[in-house]
């Protein structure tokens, strides 16, 4: 018995070892097989590899001002530019047309460049972007702030021209002003930039322009530059023949292939979004508000406000103060088929505009402190009547009772509401001195200035301030963004 133990025992030992040798014979061999696959694709994957390729692609003839700061000459050197457009800009205005300037001339063969003054690190370049660029220009679009004062970014620059006596011979130059003639120093920056660069020894080769937003500054910049062109192209001695077209540009494409059904009509993001209105309502996915209430402010007269209300049920939407509110407009369909007649024209036909070389306009919004705790606040209202002009007063004298308006002072009969001046006076000024933000919306023909003189006064009474010490706080207000203006002509 004990020797067949024995025997069973060595006999299932060796089987053991038998199978555990073939398991293993045969894990190695799938690990091996596996390992050649691997290379295998590894060899594939080296052929099929895509080395990426860098590829320098030329700047077009144009370029914003969008760099970091530095010098322009270096700039220009770089990008080969001869013309230079340096603006000082408050609100976009200057910014634009000087990209419109840079477009105009890189389509007369001289290649533009725009620079925001506030980026320059050396204003020394003045003096020697006549020598270092050849053949070089350089136009100014000056706009004015507020009284007689440059804008933001051109403050640096100012200050730099006020005080240089650098030799600015060999310069190239002229001046385009943005300014409004309701105030006292109209066009104010563009005069003293294109006198102060002639005093330095600087060439004007064209009249500087003046553009007044007080009537139509479009207009304006749009006749100075016809003229300055050719005059441009005869100091450069430039082919005009050579040159293209000056103006905007347009890809016109019909499309045939597209039925009208798959058109937008207006929709900011989703095709059909009008017709189906869906939540969640946002700007690409606008709501339809129906309009509720129409009703006029003015109480009689010949003058028109209206008040109007429009019904968000159902939109999931809640008004904050501040929000937008846009027209969807429709046009008359009997006008509409009658101009389709006259210009003999397909109505139904699909095709599309597409701006060659688009360019952004930077939103400039007007400041508000919402989403704050209220403080003190004073209104001011003046206008022509009580009983016709005086708008939102049940409104204005609830804000007062509940405690939201901490005063509500009131002028008529055509008194405009500087007549105020005398009401408050020290109450202002504590709350100027004390962090307080200055808010004028109205005309900006009288009543903004007298509004602002009466405050100069106010500083010069309270704040024990001379004349010039008043003006220059008030200045310093305005460059803090305390001192804020919505007016108009």
């Amino acid at each position: 018995m004990a020797s067949s133990h024995d025997g069973e025992s060595s006999y299932f030992s060796y089987l053991d070892v038998f199978l555990l040798g073939v398991f293993i014979l045969v894990l190695f061999l799938i690990v091996r097989k596996f390992r050649r696959r691997a290379r295998g694709d590894d060899e594939r994957v080296k052929k099929l590899q895509i080395n990426p390729v860098i590829k320098q692609i030329s700047s077009p003839v144009y370029s914003s001002s969008l760099s970091t700061s530095g010098s322009f000459i270096d700039k220009m050197k770089t990008r080969k530019k001869r013309v230079l457009i340096l603006y000082g800009s408050q609100t976009g205005t200057g910014e634009e047309f000087s990209n419109r300037l840079a477009k105009d001339s890189s389509r007369l063969g001289l290649p533009a460049m725009t620079f925001d003054p506030e980026d320059c690190t050396d204003w020394d370049d003045l003096t020697r972007v006549g020598q270092e660029v050849e053949g070089s220009l350089v136009i100014f679009v000056m706009a004015t702030y507020g009284e007689g004062d440059p804008t933001d970014n051109a403050q640096e620059f100012f200050d730099w021209l006020k005080e240089t006596t650098d030799n600015l011979q060999g310069l190239k130059y002229t001046v385009f002003g943005l300014g409004n003639k309701t105030y006292e120093h109209y066009n104010e920056m563009g005069r003293y930039v294109d006198q102060r660069l002639e005093e330095l020894g600087g060439e004007r080769i064209y009249v500087r322009g003046e553009g007044d937003d007080d009537g139509n500054i479009e207009e304006d910049f749009i006749t100075w530059k016809e003229g300055l062109w050719p005059e441009v192209m005869q100091y450069f001695k430039i082919d005009s023949s050579q040159a293209t077209a000056v103006g905007r540009e347009y890809e016109f494409s019909l499309h045939t292939e597209i039925s009208t059904d798959e058109v937008f009509t207006g929709e900011p993001n989703r095709l059909g979004s009008y017709k189906n209105q869906k939540v969640p309502y946002n700007s690409k996915n606008p709501f339809l508000a129906p309009v509720t209430v129409i009703r006029e402010l003015h109480k009689g007269g010949d003058r028109s406000c209206m008040h109007i209300e429009l019904d968000i049920t159902g939109s999931k939407l809640s008004y904050v103060a501040g929000d937008h509110v846009a027209i969807f407009p429709m046009n008359d369909p009997q006008q509409v088929e009658r101009i389709g007649e006259l210009l003999g024209i397909d109505l139904d036909s699909v095709f599309s505009l597409t701006n060659v070389d688009p360019e952004a306009t930077k939103p400039h919004p007007f400041p508000c402190p919402t989403n704050k705790k209220l403080g003190a606040t004073l209104l001011f209202f003046g206008c022509r009547n009580c009983a016709h002009d005086y708008l939102y007063q049940e409104e204005l004298e609830e804000y007062e009772s509940k405690g939201i308006l901490s005063g509500l002072y009131v002028a008529f009969s055509r008194e405009q509401i500087q007549f105020c001046r005398f009401v408050s006076r020290k109450e202002v000024w504590e709350l100027i001195e004390g962090q307080g933000f200055f808010y004028v919306c109205g005309d900006a023909r009288n009543m903004a200035r007298d509004v602002q003189n009466t405050l100069l006064s106010i500083i010069k009474e309270h704040g024990g301030k001379t004349e010039t010490e008043a003006t220059e706080y008030i200045k310093k207000l305005q460059k803090r963004g305390r001192y804020l203006q919505d007016v108009w002509s």
